[in-house]
């Protein structure tokens, strides 16, 4: 069992069900709160940060996106396409190769780094603007109304062509 930094005084407690809790002291919990600075996320973190989970996001839906696409355009009665996602991508793969999967997927990844990266940066953005200016605390419906808001700003900008 690793020990504990030294200014971690901590208190072991069991519950009811005998479940060891670890409580920090005002103490400590004071020590590490000062020792770690409420910072904001840089606007260029944000969006690097964004454009590679939308990159990585669109890499691993597109061949579902795929085969969605391609089970609703099916319209030869003779040929019976299977419904299932797996099915149909696994069939893709066998009768025409790895690269069909991904045909196309290019524009959808650009598409989705430039969402994301919005999404993220405005995200960070708004947090700050709500967080407590004197704690530097962010409340639960603050939070939660900071992503809504981001969602916003990306239809928004998604709706005039800027993203």
């Amino acid at each position: 069992m690793k020990a504990l930094p030294r200014y971690v005084i901590a208190q072991i407690q069991t519950t009811p069900f005998q479940v060891p809790l670890l409580q920090m002291t005002d103490k400590s919990s004071e020590r590490i709160m000062s020792e770690k600075k409420q910072t904001s996320t840089p606007p260029v973190v944000s969006i690097l940060s964004g454009g590679f989970a939308g990159g990585v996001e669109a890499i691993v839906t597109y061949p579902f996106e795929f085969a969605k696409t391609r089970a609703q355009l099916h319209d030869d009665p003779k040929i019976k396409l299977s419904r299932n996602p797996y099915r149909i991508v696994s069939n893709i793969y066998q009768e025409e190769g790895f690269r069909e999967i991904y045909k196309g997927c290019g524009v959808s990844i650009i598409g989705s780094i430039g969402k994301d990266a919005v999404r993220f940066t405005s995200f960070d953005i708004v947090k700050n603007a709500f967080k407590d200016p004197e704690t530097g605390a962010l409340a639960s419906l603050r939070n939660m109304l900071a992503g809504m808001t981001a969602g916003v700003v990306r239809i928004f900008l998604r709706y005039f062509g800027l993203s």
